[in-house]
């Protein structure tokens, strides 16, 4: 579903855009998934799941801190 979200992406915008991504590090499939994109302005944090979603504010709070655009679009694995 990641790439399809991507694809849409890609396809439907032309704005400028970076995708930040903040990856469990038990999380190999989507961290090689993650790496291959070279199509895309990114960002990754890969870090120790932690509480999981009982910390997923902070997630959101570090994507948000490294983030250069002036507008945010914010959603987890499980919305999509």
């Amino acid at each position: 579903m990641l790439k399809k979200c991507l694809d849409s992406l890609k396809g439907s915008s032309s704005h400028k855009y970076e995708v930040i991504f903040r990856i469990d590090d038990d999380d190999d499939e989507t961290i090689s998934f993650v790496e291959s994109l070279d199509d895309i302005q990114k960002k990754v944090i890969i870090k120790d799941r932690g509480k999981g979603y009982h910390e997923l504010h902070t997630y959101y709070n570090e994507c948000c801190e490294i983030a250069d655009g002036v507008f945010l679009w914010l959603f987890n694995d499980d919305v999509i």
